[in-house]
This record gives C-alpha cells, sequence and structure tokens, in this order.
C-alpha cells in the first residue's frame, strides 16, 4: 500500500487532463463505492476516495486500496485491490490483567480503536501508582482461508508501583501551601497519579486563591518514590464590585432613577481559605436587599466545606422577607461535587389592608390586590455541581453546572388583612418542592472569540403561594435589559446566547440575547359583593375572596456588552441592552428605554 498515493496521483492526473465522465471499477462489486463520483469535480474526487479508502479499511479490509487506473477514449476504468478481511476476536489479556481492567476496555475489529484501548489502559496504570507501564500485544494467527482472524493477547510490563513523597508548593507560605495541596487533592505518601498532576494547574488557577501556577519539577527517585514541585502565587481574589443602573422611573414623564448593589468579597489563602462575602442592593426608593455569606473550604483539611448564609429582603411597604441557610459540600473530584443543607424563610407582610368591607346600596367592581401570608418554612437540600471553567473572570472554555432540590414544610400564620372566615378553611401546613438548575457552557471558538451558551432555571411547588414567595428576576445577571429584580415568577427558564471577542485575557465585547419563560401562579385576595335582604330591602354586602393568578410571560433582552481589565483600577464591566416584554405586545422598541449597567471590580 506505499504506491497507493501515487495511484491516486495518477489517477487525478489523467482525470483533471482528459475530463471524462463515464467510470469502470473492477471487481463489478465495488462499483456501487465509486458511481457518485461520475459528476463530481477533481477536488471532490479526491475526497470522496479517501473517504471511501478510509471506510473500506475501517470495515476490516485493511488491504483495501485502488491498485491502477488508465484512461481510454472517454472512459476512466478503476482496478481495486480489495483483499481479505481482517478480524480481529476480543481482546484477551494474560495473568492478573483480566480481572482489573478488562471491564474498562470493548473488543474492536478495528487496529486504531485497538491501540486506543491500549494507552487507556497504560493510563489507567498511571493513576494507580504505575508511571513507567508498558503495554505489549500479541497478534496470534488462528485463520487465513476466506479472512485472516487474528486472537490479540494483551500484557502489560507495569513496572515498579511509586507514591509520592513530598509535595511542595513554592512561592507562597505553608499555611497557603497546605490550601493548594487540598485543592490539587495530592499529598505525600498517596499513590503516584498521573492525572491529577496533569490536573493541578487547571485547579490551581481556577480556585480564588492561586494563579500563574506551574509544575516545577518531577523528580522520581530510586526508592519508588516521586517528588512534586509546583510554583504558584497568592491571587488578588478579594474584590470590590458596584453596580450602577440608570433606568427609566417614569416613562412618560422622562424621569430617571438609579440602580445598583455594591459587593464586598474577603478571600483569605493563608487562614485555610475562608471566604466572606457582603452584599447590598438598592433596586428601588423604598427596596433594599442584604446578602451575607461565610464559607470554609476543606473543613479540617478534608473534603468538606461548609458555608452559612444570611440574606434580608425588603420589598418597598409590602413584605419583610429573612433567609437563612446552612449547606456543606463534599468533593468528589477535582471538578463534582455533592451538596446538601438546611434552609429556613420567615416572611412577613406589611402590607395595610385597603379593603373595606361593608354593606352598600349598590354591587362595587371587584378589587384585587396581592395576597401576602405570614409564613415560615425550613426546607432541606440536596444537589451536585460540575465546575471546570479555566478562568473565573473572563473564562475561555469550561463548564458551569448545578442541579439543587429542596423540600419541606411551610406553616402559615394569622396574616394582617385577611379574614378569619378564610384562613381558618386553608391548611396551615403544606409541602413545599423547588428545585433550581442552571449550566453554562463556554465554547473556545479559536484565539479571539468565545461562544457561550447558558441555561437558568427554577420551579416552585406548593399549594398556597403569595406574592412574597416568589422568585425575582431581571437586571444585569439574569434577564438583561430590565429593571433589577422586577420580576417575579414561580417557575422560569432563561436561555442566554452570547458571542465574545476578546482583546486580551481579561478584555472581550460581547453581543447578546437573554429570552425567559417566566410562570406567575400564586394566590391572590379579592374583594366582591353580593345580594343580601336587610330591611325588607336588597343590599349589598361586600367579602373577601382568594383567587389563582396564572400569567405567562416571555422578556426578550439584547444588546451589547464589554469588559475591560484597567491597570490599577480593575474589570470595568458594562451593558447597553433594550428589553421587549409581551405582556406589552403592542409597545414597539423605545431606546429611550435602554438600559445601561456599569461595573467595576476591583481586587486587592
Amino acid at each position: 500500500m506505499n504506491w497507493m498515493p501515487v495511484a491516486l496521483i495518477s489517477f487525478m492526473v489523467y482525470f483533471n487532463t482528459f475530463g471524462q465522465k463515464v467510470l469502470v471499477v473492477f471487481p463489478e462489486s465495488e462499483k456501487n463505492y465509486f458511481s457518485s463520483l461520475a459528476r463530481t469535480d477533481t477536488l471532490m474526487w479526491s475526497k470522496k476516495v479517501k473517504e471511501i479508502l478510509a471506510q473500506r479499511q475501517n470495515e476490516g479490509f485493511l488491504e483495501y486500496s485502488i491498485d491502477s487506473t488508465f484512461v481510454r477514449n472517454d472512459t476512466v476504468f478503476f482496478y481495486i485491490w480489495t483483499g481479505k478481511k481482517y478480524v480481529f476476536l476480543p481482546l484477551q489479556y494474560r495473568a492478573e490483567l483480566g480481572k482489573n481492567f478488562s471491564s474498562y476496555l470493548k473488543s474492536t475489529s478495528n487496529p486504531k480503536l485497538i491501540q486506543a484501548n491500549l494507552e487507556k489502559l497504560i493510563a489507567l496504570h498511571t493513576q494507580k501508582g504505575y508511571p513507567f507501564a508498558k503495554c505489549k500485544v500479541e497478534y496470534q494467527l488462528l485463520s487465513s482461508k476466506e479472512a485472516y482472524v487474528y486472537q490479540p493477547i494483551v500484557e502489560i510490563e507495569k513496572g515498579s508501583k511509586h507514591v509520592f513523597d513530598t509535595v511542595l508548593c513554592i512561592g507562597v507560605s505553608n499555611n497557603a501551601s497546605r490550601l493548594a495541596q487540598k485543592i490539587i487533592d495530592i499529598h505525600s505518601k498517596d499513590v503516584f497519579n498521573q492525572k491529577k498532576i496533569d490536573n493541578s494547574v487547571q485547579l490551581l488557577n481556577n480556585s480564588p486563591y492561586f494563579e500563574q501556577s506551574k509544575i516545577k519539577e518531577i523528580r522520581f527517585t530510586a526508592q519508588n518514590t516521586v517528588h512534586l514541585k509546583l510554583e504558584t502565587q497568592v491571587k488578588k481574589a478579594s474584590y470590590i464590585d458596584g453596580i450602577l443602573g440608570i433606568a427609566p422611573a417614569n416613562a412618560q414623564q422622562g424621569k430617571t432613577q438609579i440602580t445598583g448593589n455594591l459587593k464586598l468579597n474577603m478571600v483569605n489563602p493563608n487562614w485555610g481559605g475562608k471566604i466572606l462575602y457582603i452584599q447590598w442592593d438598592k433596586l428601588a426608593s423604598t427596596s433594599q436587599n442584604l446578602e451575607v455569606s461565610f464559607k470554609q473550604p476543606y473543613l479540617f483539611y478534608t473534603p468538606f466545606d461548609i458555608q452559612t448564609y444570611l440574606s434580608i429582603q425588603k420589598q418597598d411597604s409590602t413584605f419583610l422577607r429573612r433567609d437563612i441557610q446552612a449547606k456543606t459540600s463534599y468533593r468528589l473530584s477535582a471538578f463534582w461535587s455533592l451538596q446538601g443543607g438546611v434552609h429556613n424563610r420567615h416572611s412577613y407582610s406589611t402590607l395595610k389592608n385597603n379593603f373595606k368591607r361593608d354593606t352598600l346600596a349598590a354591587p362595587i367592581l371587584p378589587k384585587t390586590q396581592n395576597l401576602l401570608f405570614n409564613f415560615s418554612q425550613t426546607l432541606y437540600n440536596v444537589g451536585i455541581k460540575y465546575f471546570s471553567l479555566n478562568d473565573l473572570y473572563a473564562p475561555q472554555r469550561g463548564t458551569d453546572m448545578s442541579i439543587e432540590i429542596y423540600a419541606g414544610y411551610k406553616n402559615i400564620r394569622q396574616t394582617q388583612g385577611i379574614d378569619k372566615e378564610i384562613f381558618d378553611k386553608i391548611n396551615k401546613r403544606s409541602l413545599v418542592y423547588t428545585m433550581q438548575a442552571k449550566c453554562w457552557q463556554y465554547k473556545y471558538l479559536n484565539k479571539r472569540q468565545v461562544g457561550v451558551l447558558g441555561l437558568n432555571t427554577a420551579i416552585l411547588i406548593n399549594p398556597y403561594l403569595t406574592f412574597n414567595d416568589l422568585h425575582r428576576l431581571g437586571g444585569l445577571r439574569t434577564i438583561r435589559g430590565f429593571n433589577e429584580l422586577s420580576y417575579f415568577a414561580t417557575n422560569y427558564a432563561i436561555a442566554t446566547v452570547e458571542y465574545r471577542y476578546f482583546l486580551e485575557s481579561l478584555s472581550f465585547v460581547s453581543i447578546f440575547l437573554d429570552y425567559a419563560w417566566l410562570q406567575e401562579r400564586y394566590q391572590v385576595a379579592t374583594l366582591r359583593t353580593r345580594e343580601i335582604i336587610f330591611n325588607s330591602q336588597i343590599k349589598y354586602q361586600t367579602y373577601q375572596a382568594i383567587e389563582e393568578k396564572n400569567k405567562w410571560n416571555n422578556p426578550i433582552g439584547f444588546g451589547l456588552g464589554m469588559q475591560l481589565w484597567i491597570e490599577k483600577a480593575g474589570l470595568l464591566s458594562l451593558a447597553m441592552a433594550l428589553g421587549k416584554d409581551t405582556k406589552m405586545p403592542t409597545t414597539s422598541l423605545n431606546f429611550r428605554q435602554l438600559k445601561l449597567h456599569f461595573g467595576l471590580l476591583t481586587r486587592f
């Protein structure tokens, strides 16, 4: 088969010179492979012939080739050498090899795939302490009559088993070095694992603690030990992040209001990697949020992390909500972790009852206001998380995915403005279920271009949902083109498509589209009238009823974004977005409603 490229080239010269249209293939059984080539040009011929050769060889005809070609008058003649078919029986393993590793490997009739399986076999040994493992295959010919039948027999020379003796991280303090060893999960006396070494630099750089990491030295000794030395430095991971939003307060009068938030993130790798996070939001003139969380990773230098969380939300003059959560996570591997915890929520209605129940001479139109129960609930949750981004601030490849499921009980208490006859009819204790999931995929296109696909979704289930139960959405981090947290939803799904063009490692410009499916499904209070007989006259008495509100909405936001790295200042982010709300289908896009979101993240 060494002369096959020469035959191909000579054939292409003949074909290009005479421009033949008629094709004859010998043997006749192979004609169906080449008949589709009769009306194609020279380049298509070359490509198609290579595909056919590869296809037939992958089917086991390893000698398959074009024997010769020649042109006579208006006909091109192909002579094909098929040869016998090569059949490889399932792999056999010598000694203990079959017991330990055969379940990982699948037999194949393709030698290339056999080679890939052997490489996988060697990789498995390098993860179990054998860095110098070698794999050999002996092919025993069993038959050569109608086909060559071979039995591959695998034998491996494992070599000596090695363990890590010392693991050093130079360039940082001893405490930070111990934290780095926990991140890469390599310790003294551990069995040698090449895969962990390969992942170590990425894990350190992706953590909020280290950057510019590299493997300095891997040294094997005659005593079958391994000395690993890495070089890294502490990352400026603590930051202050502020966002300023300018949005119309009154579209008709052209007035604007300023919204935004402030974040403080404190990271200390020298104290075991503790992280303190504080966020304050001023969403409107009478609404504010406060969030505080504390995280202790690698508790007592184990794979467990613990985190506590406090959130206080004041929604104008309607309700106050307080959330306390305690979570723990266990690292299954470098990228996967299991999560679990408990979440307690208390909500209090601060809305004054605007309903005036009385006996009237004439009926009134129904009046509706949001229903707000005073309630407390305790939910227990489990979840799983996968994180493999190559950078925290400007990722170019990788996946950030998490799924969490919550379940528990909701306890409703007497609430101002709710009639006692209605309150007595409802179930004061009911089950609550909720699920939250997100997945962000960063696709590396080339050195400058990155594609981003995102999905963020949640489901909330309870028979007595009220306005203060709902998820809050909108703004820079969920649906760009709308005011921060301006939407309330029981269930939602938000899809994001974004294209980023990188100017440098941390700076890029982008085009984005956010499309959301939002469902508002919760209880509302309605004031109605009914006829009564009073002093032999018909009167109308007002009464309160509870109804379910169920409304769908599909807001869409799109625009331009930018992130710039400014020396000695930090990361400056800017997003200019327009939003279209399906609740107002007749409303056209109005550039006076353009949302400008500014952010400045300063690390120290």
